[in-house]
């Protein structure tokens, strides 16, 4: 088709060849009046609102694409980039048949943060007919930066007696092994102020080794892992395993010193149920095995000491009477005062520790569980509430019930299988929250 050329404006000859022949001067002024000004209102009204929605469009694209790529940082440069470039061709633009290509997407990245910025040019619709054929396209850009959001994280470990029962010092040695390994993670894409890690060790009661620290404060990353490497297993005697106290003391340092905008991040691990705390009169009676408030008045009962024997060693007889969890001693010698005892217990251990659970999920803390179980070894305070409160299923829940309360996560390892553990604290370490920043 042929053009009509006035300035920059450019018309199809066959709708100037209508006004040809007709009157001149004022009607074809009026004319070529008439058709710039329905041009410009289909730019006006096609071309700027098509201009405004692709950036919209692209915007969003390239928020998606920062996000995606940013949360895989921890694994190097190149797999950010790559899956924000994965997550950008997913999305379609208004204008572009084609999507987002690899040459409209540049990227700048390091280990704490990834930009990404797309410019596409979109066809014009009516921008065409003028301009002199300069308005076939219109420019759009967009840019994106992510990195990821700041995160208070105090990791809890079980540091009571079962602790070194697999001899060599462990599980205790690999727990510590894993936990520093965590720290290592973090450090490796940490930027100045994203991570700070704390340290709470827990038996019968509760220790915090070490405050929240980042790398920029004293001692920095190094001290924390310094002080996991301090860590010994309880050496004192009695029932030494409280999860109360472990996460109100975690929850004490959190409520203090917590960053406002952090995510906020419980680590909880350990190898068995709980059996504290008692409630108070109990803990009166006996400060490390408080159950015996109920036990020992249940040992002494005429149904039980009716079940005792006598054994012979050498010229010597000895009486020997049975002992909770020993079979001997069945349901029905277990009166119904004994029996109300061992659940006064137990609820008491469910309220101080649904308690904390409960105060994590106000302050926003996240509560990610690991059990580290030992199958060839049945906690003898364990099987000791089961029998008292008649059900041999028992287990407190508290662990399931911590993360899904707190939208954590629970996961489980043998206690002599360190490779998992430490798998378990690296994939935790990786799972890192990414938040939108203006880009630069």
């Amino acid at each position: 088709m042929k053009y009509f050329e006035r300035g920059l404006f450019k018309f199809p000859t066959p709708i100037i060849n209508l006004f040809r022949g007709r009157r001149k001067g004022q009607n074809n002024l009026l004319a070529i009046a008439t058709i710039m000004f329905g041009m410009m209102t289909g730019v006006l009204f096609v071309d700027v609102p098509l201009y405004f929605n692709t950036y919209r469009q692209l915007q969003t694209v390239v928020d998606a694409a920062a996000l995606a790529g940013a949360a895989r940082l921890p694994e190097g440069e190149s797999q950010a980039e790559a899956e924000a470039l994965r997550v950008a061709k997913l999305n379609p633009l208004q204008g572009l048949e084609d999507g987002i290509e690899p040459n409209d997407l540049t990227f700048q990245s390091d280990s704490q943060s990834l930009t990404v910025t797309a410019s596409v040019d979109v066809p014009t619709v009516f921008g065409r007919y003028l301009c002199n054929g300069q308005c076939m396209y219109f420019p759009v850009s967009a840019s994106a930066k992510a990195l990821p959001a700041a995160r208070d994280t105090i990791l809890v470990i079980d540091n009571s007696s079962s602790m070194t029962d697999l001899g060599n010092n462990r599980p205790m040695r690999d727990v510590k092994d894993a936990a520093e390994l965590y720290v290592d993670e973090v450090e490796d894409f940490d930027s100045q102020s994203v991570d700070r890690i704390g340290v709470v060790t827990f038996n019968r009661t509760a220790s915090e080794r070490i405050q929240l620290t980042g790398k920029n404060d004293p001692g920095g990353f190094g001290a924390v892992k310094n002080e996991i490497q301090t860590i010994s297993a309880y050496s004192g005697s009695g029932w030494n395993t409280n999860y109360y106290i472990g996460l109100k003391t975690a929850l004490d340092e959190m409520e203090q010193r917590g960053r406002q905008n952090a995510n906020k991040h419980i680590i909880f691990l350990t190898d068995g149920e709980p059996n504290l705390p008692g409630p108070t009169a109990y803990a009166a009676y006996d400060q490390y095995n408080p159950l015996d408030f109920c036990l020992d008045p249940l040992h002494a009962s005429p149904p039980v000491q009716n079940a005792c024997y006598y054994v012979r060693h050498g010229r010597n007889w000895y009486r020997v009477c049975p002992k909770l969890p020993s079979e001997q001693i069945t349901d029905n010698m277990i009166g119904q005062q004994y029996h109300q005892c061992g659940l006064d217990y137990v609820d008491y251990m469910d309220s101080m520790t649904h308690g904390q659970i409960q105060r994590a999920k106000a302050l926003g803390v996240k509560i990610t569980t690991i059990n580290i179980d030992d199958p060839s070894n049945s906690s003898s305070s364990h099987a000791i509430i089961q029998r008292l409160i008649k059900d041999r299923e028992w287990d407190s829940g508290y662990l399931v019930y911590a993360s899904s309360e707190t939208n954590g996560k629970s996961y489980e390892a043998a206690a002599y299988d360190a490779t998992t553990m430490a798998t378990i604290y690296e994939n935790i370490a990786n799972d890192i929250h990414i938040k939108l920043v203006k880009a630069d």
